[in-house]
């Protein structure tokens, strides 16, 4: 459940993120803030999902070579 919780957050601050440097873009303010918001959640979205998938790998058998 905290997994899903952190993949949301992730993704709701990336698309934040995104979406006030496209919309203050022309203005040229706090374009570097955004950025590392939306970087911050992007990585916070793509380790959650990492380690989502964790139960999957797990269960791969160890030698898949013939």
């Amino acid at each position: 459940m905290l997994l899903w919780i952190m993949v949301f957050l992730g993704t709701l601050l990336f698309v934040v993120g995104l979406y006030f440097i496209v919309k203050n873009y022309k203005d040229g303010k706090y374009i570097k803030k955004y950025g590392v918001i939306s970087y911050i959640g992007l990585g916070i979205a793509v380790l959650g999902t990492i380690l989502l998938m964790e139960p999957v790998f797990t269960k791969l058998p160890p030698n898949l070579s013939g």
